[in-house]
């Protein structure tokens, strides 16, 4: 089954706007002609089927903006789902609004219990939006469901961003990172003599 995981956004009112998130680099996946506020919703749109049930999983920050953009996003998907003919379950996890070590760390327990609780997924997740630890604990969950739990795969990691100069959404890939991560974890646990060697390998 497909899951895909994305930080509701924690923008003031009227700072969230649906726009078309160019891409950098050819990618079938994340190209579309429609305008979103939410970009895991690009990846959805190109590799659902008619007829597919989904899992929509949203990590929902205590902020006050957090309700009404959790709307927007229920509103999308719908749309979505009506347009594709699909399917969905929502899957929410909460988490309070403190940077502190703690709610962190049970953040990432309750992701990866999420993941622990299922087999055979394949996973697509959204770092744009949440604090700024957020990006770093969505990677960790992933490398727990991608390496201790039965038959998950990564199939794509994507960020969207604003070029102010440009004013324009673009929309990337960062897939690559997670398993270039992946690597030099498993690195470590061998005896090599030019590890820099090895990751050029990877990079050229």
């Amino acid at each position: 089954m497909k899951r895909f995981i994305s930080t509701i956004p924690i923008q003031p009112e009227g700072s969230l706007h649906k726009t078309n998130y160019l891409l950098m680099e050819d990618n079938a996946l994340l190209k579309t002609d429609r305008t979103t506020r939410f970009p895991i919703l690009i990846p959805l749109e190109n590799s659902v089927s008619e007829g597919e049930k989904i899992i929509v999983t949203v990590i929902l920050i205590d902020r006050p903006n957090v309700p009404r953009n959790y709307e927007l996003f229920k509103e999308e998907l719908k749309e979505l789902s009506q347009l594709k003919k699909f399917t969905y379950e929502i899957v929410e996890v909460r988490t309070p609004d403190s940077e502190i070590a703690k709610n962190h760390l049970d953040l990432f327990k309750n992701i990866s219990t999420l993941f622990a609780n299922n087999r055979d997924e394949e996973l697509y997740a959204c770092i744009t939006y949440g604090t700024k630890p957020m990006p770093m604990l969505l990677m960790m969950a992933l490398t727990f469901a991608y390496k201790l739990c039965d038959s998950f795969t990564i199939e794509s990691i994507v960020y969207g961003g604003f070029e102010h100069s440009l004013n324009q959404s673009f929309i990337y890939d960062v897939s690559s990172m997670f398993y270039l991560n992946s690597a030099v974890n498993n690195m470590a646990n061998l005896d090599i003599e030019d590890p820099l060697k090895i990751i050029d390998g990877f990079i050229s």
